[in-house]
């Protein structure tokens, strides 16, 4: 079986459909008009300094605002590392392990797959 070399490998779970990057093209752009709604009904919220929903969406936003994603080291976010084994001491390590797990996965399944339709008549 020979490809083009222009050819791009799409996988998918077994009854999952994929229309394209037309689609996915067209998921990002409803999710930009999303981001102009938020920021306008937020403006909203905001210009309304007084109100006590202001105050307490803005308190509640606050206490979830704990980003720790750019910290990299295990003994600086020690809650992201919960469960991981102590062998990874940067997320970068972690994320690299388990994405070259994954691929190794997709290209033995890919194996797999080519395998049997060259075999089957």
């Amino acid at each position: 079986m020979k490809f083009p070399d222009n050819a791009e490998l799409v996988l998918l779970a077994k009854n999952e459909r994929w229309s394209g990057f037309v689609s996915d093209i067209e998921r990002l752009l409803d999710t930009d008009r999303e981001a102009d709604k938020l920021i306008e009904l937020t403006t909203g919220l905001l210009s309304d300094n007084r109100s006590p929903t202001t105050h307490r969406l803005l308190g509640d936003t606050l206490l979830h605002l704990n980003d720790s994603s750019e910290t990299e080291k295990r003994e600086d976010d020690q809650d992201w590392f919960q469960g991981i084994d102590d062998r990874f001491k940067t997320k970068s390590a972690y994320i690299k392990y388990n994405c070259e797990m994954r691929i190794r996965g997709y290209m033995k399944e890919v194996k797999l797959q080519c395998l049997q339709s060259i075999h089957t008549p």
